[in-house]
């Protein structure tokens, strides 16, 4: 077997972790650790430029979280081309019981925080909307995520920026989703 690379495991933007993928004549066998949290389902998805691959569940063993998954070599291929500094491992977790996360989204719905007036907003009208509305929002990779209601039952702050937002459900709900990125300009 050869080292084929390694990378961080991380929680948000947290480094928790490490994960290694091995290559032999027929597979690449991945593993990926970090420290057990009682009470938690962790779960791990390995990304990179252009791809991801979901691990699944970490399984508790000896005080951390494990994942180790075996893929047919031909299936890891664009992992094993990737370079090493490209790949990253991302978990999410949740509550047992609690849906996995259900949207597209680099965050669990569970960390989503109230937004701020001090939160970088460029545009006046849009910063109103979300100080406002029923907005809520997470930041990941210098990028500020509002995420808000959409529902036709009401009049939304909102409804000026829809063609910019991105719908995602969860549980039912619909929700819509628009990116500010760190100098304050929506995306």
């Amino acid at each position: 077997m050869n080292d084929m690379g390694r990378c961080g495991v991380f929680f948000g933007d947290e480094r928790i972790g490490s994960a290694v993928w091995v290559m032999d004549a027929d597979t690449v066998k991945i593993s990926a650790s970090c420290p057990a949290e009682d009470g938690m389902i962790y779960r791990a998805t390995l990304s990179w430029h252009g791809g991801e691959m979901k691990l699944g569940v970490m399984m508790p063993s000896g005080g951390k979280f494990v994942v180790n998954r075996s893929v047919p070599r031909r299936e890891a291929r664009a992992l094993t081309d990737a370079t090493a500094d490209s790949v990253r491992c991302a978990v999410t977790k949740n509550l047992p019981g609690e849906a996995p996360r259900d949207w597209p989204l680099p965050f669990d719905y569970s960390e989503l925080r109230a937004v701020c007036e001090n939160d970088v907003i460029g545009d006046l009208l849009f910063k109103s909307a979300v100080i406002n509305g029923s907005a809520r929002c997470a930041e990941r990779e210098g990028r500020l995520y509002i995420v808000f209601p959409l529902s036709g039952e009401k009049a939304s702050p909102f409804a000026p920026f829809f063609c910019m937002a991105q719908a995602v459900e969860r549980k039912g709900e619909l929700y819509g989703v628009i990116t500010v990125d760190r100098h304050g300009r929506l995306e």
